[in-house]
């Protein structure tokens, strides 16, 4: 459902099919009132029905503005549309959407705030996945039933195998896995039953396959689905390590009336 809005008038959105670092779109929004402060980009699809773009959720703007989305699902129809603020917090009418389909024939893994880390990678076998919930069971004394007190039953979780069959996508996929734990997959839609998912990678086994010289490894891990990162971290965050290394006190960050994770994210004032 449109956001309604409160001034001004609607932005225009245009997109465009990226091929590198991997399937992605790239979104343009032009037309915005003058008043606009801030924007944020929307994406609705099957699988994640309607969410902010990475990078372009209360984003400052000024004129035309443009975000990549590299999470973008694959091989399912995606719209995309905006809402800009005025510096009060007065959302916009929201945008018309345009729509757009990405197709790949390849299943690609990243670090979701990395996206030149994306690479392509082959699934070996994809188990059934497990649905756990936490629940305790109790019985009342004086009762013959018991009585359960539980939680919202989990994405799930399962184990995932990866092949290789160069020892160029073996470092390339051990690179990946070492430089984050939490691991975004985007799979061609319905492929495996995966479609696009962020899962966490817990201990990785490797395997190899065939005689000593042969360079094709299975490599396994127990995976967990994760929750998106929210969607205004756009890049690896900065410590305060780093961001006091850059001479900021913490009068000076306070003062600059920004959220520490609008400082970590830009590095600084």
């Amino acid at each position: 459902m449109p956001i309604p809005g409160g001034f001004g008038t609607p932005p225009t959105v245009s997109v465009l099919a990226l091929a590198t670092p991997s399937p992605g779109v790239q979104v343009t929004v032009t037309n915005m009132d003058v008043n606009a402060a801030t924007i944020t980009v929307w994406r609705v699809s099957a699988s994640y029905s309607k969410v902010a773009v990475r990078g372009a959720s209360n984003t400052l703007v000024a004129g035309p503005f443009t975000v990549d989305d590299f999470e973008a699902p694959l091989g399912e129809q995606l719209t995309y549309s905006a809402v800009t603020y005025d510096s009060g917090g007065v959302p916009s009418d929201e945008s018309d959407g345009t729509n757009i389909t990405l197709v790949s024939t390849s299943t690609w893994i990243s670090d979701p705030l990395i996206p030149t880390s994306a690479i392509t990678v082959r699934i070996g076998d994809f188990p059934e996945r497990t649905r756990e919930i936490d629940a305790e069971f109790m019985r009342p004394i004086g009762s013959d039933t018991s009585i359960m007190v539980a939680g919202q039953r989990a994405r799930g979780s399962g184990q995932l195998m990866l092949v290789t069959t160069t020892l160029d996508d073996l470092n390339d996929l051990r690179g990946v896995l070492m430089q984050t734990p939490l691991i975004l997959i985007r799979a061609p839609y319905a492929s495996w039953d995966l479609g696009s998912e962020f899962l966490g990678f817990q201990n990785v086994s490797e395997k190899r396959i065939g005689p000593l010289a042969e360079p094709t490894r299975q490599i396994v891990s127990d995976i967990v689905y994760i929750q998106r990162p929210v969607p205004e971290i756009a890049g690896p965050l900065h410590t305060y390590a780093e961001l006091a290394g850059k001479g900021y006190s913490y009068t000076i960050l306070s003062a600059a009336d920004l959220t520490y994770l609008q400082l970590a994210q830009r590095g600084g004032l």
